[in-house]
């Protein structure tokens, strides 16, 4: 059966889409000003529902219960979230913090290395490290859930891991089911078509499902392969995590709150400058400026890979994307004041 999942899935988004719409239910126009700035339709927020039943049908066994039961809370803070049932950010951060920190305890899941001597001394304390990895999966899940802001660059950005996990289970042999993997990259795949032309949004269920599980996964490929460098772990995961901390620092300095959604991250400034200066319409805007930041995340991730080993490679890597981030940021921002007051 699991051969025929993306198939299947292609039918239930249709059915899903439909029935939400009719409904009325979990759409994407809730009122909110960031909503308004790539698209104004309604579009069902279901990416979560279609992600979650393609990881349980595909890699559900008694062993993981655990795992699943976990994505399952963390899915419905997600629907929760996206129905505004939960206005305070504060308090989803704060369920977010404690349903991971109680899944992790219970898991027992730490860093077993961070390749930063301070941090690894600190590690050794088993409750440090519980938090430090609630803290480090905290930053992945709320930035992963701002990158969502344009069609296909969330899903895009994950199924762009999943290939390299691909790649290197190919060479190393990390995974038995590699028919797991290939069919799991094609589910994201017919989602990512499906985002890409509006037909779906991942919502905040979608984003913290796509987050935690490659997240923990990550993890977990670090802890038993340690040829693997932290760095290249980190390096996977640099866009999204970097995307929320420049937030909070960008948010802080003009007195806003860090919480609060705007329309000034980079992949909106980017879209802002092709609508606006190259006169596309919306979607293409859109569909270009997500290509532009997953075809830089593809040759940096593939770089980092061919020498997966080499710390100070991914360390420089690393260095060279946050560089970029702000040079191009400051730019796009500056251009953007400037187009607004002419």
């Amino acid at each position: 059966m699991k051969i025929y999942i993306p198939l299947i899935l292609i039918i239930i988004t249709f059915f899903i889409k439909y029935i939400f719409i009719k409904n009325k239910y979990l759409l994407s126009n809730t009122g909110d000003a960031h909503q308004y700035f790539i698209n104004k339709s309604n579009i069902p927020l279901i990416g979560g529902f279609l992600v979650l039943f393609s990881f349980i049908v595909i890699y559900f066994n008694e062993n993981n219960f655990l795992f699943f039961l976990f994505l399952i809370f963390l899915f419905l803070l997600g629907i929760i979230s996206d129905n505004k049932k939960i206005q305070s950010a504060k308090l989803r951060l704060f369920f977010q913090f404690l349903i991971i920190l109680i899944y992790i305890v219970f898991a027992d899941i730490k860093l077993s290395s961070t390749g930063v001597l301070i941090l690894d001394d600190y590690n050794k304390n088993d409750i440090f490290n519980y938090l430090f990895v609630t803290f480090c999966l905290l930053i992945l899940i709320n930035g992963s859930n701002f990158i969502d802001g344009l069609n296909g660059l969330c899903l895009g950005y994950y199924l762009l891991i999943l290939l390299f996990i691909f790649f290197i289970n190919s060479n190393y042999n990390l995974f038995s089911d590699k028919l797991g993997l290939i069919i799991f990259g094609l589910s994201l795949l017919v989602l990512l078509i499906f985002n890409f032309f509006n037909q779906i949004f991942m919502g905040d269920n979608g984003s913290y499902i796509l987050a935690m599980i490659f997240g923990f996964n990550l993890i977990d490929i670090y802890n038993n392969n340690t040829f693997i460098s932290p760095f290249y772990i980190i390096l996977l995961l640099w866009y999204p995590c970097f995307e929320l901390l420049f937030s909070i620092i960008r948010k802080f300095n003009f007195g806003n709150s860090p919480l609060d959604p705007d329309t000034n991250h980079l992949h909106q400034l980017i879209f802002y400058l092709i609508s606006k200066k190259y006169k596309f319409k919306k979607i293409i805007s859109n569909n270009l400026a997500s290509f532009i930041l997953l075809t830089y995340n593809f040759i940096i991730f593939y770089l980092a890979y061919k020498n997966i080993s080499h710390s100070q490679l991914q360390i420089i890597l690393f260095i060279l994307s946050i560089i970029l981030y702000c040079f191009v940021y400051l730019k796009l921002l500056n251009w953007k004041k400037k187009s607004i007051k002419k």
